[in-house]
């Protein structure tokens, strides 16, 4: 064969080959051009309003500004109609019917002060471990953990600072990671001493 003839041959051959697509490298590309497009965005927006689009605040940044709200000065508190004598278990099946109720209509606020009084009875009316086994065993694992954390959340701030809430649902306290709701919990003990500093001062 004719190397002219061969030099042909051989370029038919390459162009009959099928051709590999490197995915990766166009997902590379794509993913810059987004941001590239997300940052233009951002700065068009910053151009036309003079100002930085927020962020969406995090469950914690909600929780925390609820948890520093000092307004209404005074909250009315739900009337609990049981006696305070009553075994730990029957006030939490009490305290769970009223619970179910306020979410029933939807009433957060109420959830969260009934969630407390669980909370409570839970971990301060209980003296042994079989006491408490037989308390939390009236509840879902759900409500197992939202009512302790509830309590703790509330506990040095007291029941009142629920009803100045506006983020917090139960739903914010179960998703919160650990490390969280223990920061929350040490924060709740500086605010408290920071508004005792602040009376003693006026």
């Amino acid at each position: 064969m004719k190397k002219d003839d061969q030099q042909h041959k051989k370029t038919f051959e390459e162009f009959r080959q099928p051709k590999y697509i490197n995915i990766s490298s166009i997902n590379s590309s794509k993913q810059s051009v987004r941001s590239q497009q997300s940052s233009s965005n951002v700065e068009i927006f910053s151009k036309t309003t003079g100002r930085v689009p927020l962020k969406k605040p995090t469950t914690f940044q909600l929780i925390l500004e609820d948890l520093n709200e000092i307004t209404p000065i005074t909250s009315i508190l739900p009337l609990i109609q049981y006696e305070q004598n009553l075994d730990p278990v029957k006030k939490i099946k009490i305290l769970f019917r009223q619970l179910r109720r306020a979410k029933s209509l939807n009433n957060k606020l109420d959830q969260l002060y009934y969630a407390y009084r669980i909370g409570e009875i839970v971990e301060t009316q209980t003296e042994t471990p079989i006491q408490r086994t037989l308390c939390i065993s009236v509840l879902t694992e759900y409500y197992k953990k939202v009512v302790v954390r509830v309590y703790y959340l509330f506990e040095q701030l007291g029941p009142e600072q629920i009803y100045r809430t506006s983020h917090i649902t139960l739903a914010r306290v179960f998703q919160l990671k650990s490390t969280d709701f223990s920061r929350l919990v040490q924060v709740t003990d500086d605010i408290v001493r920071a508004q005792s500093n602040f009376e003693i001062n006026t």
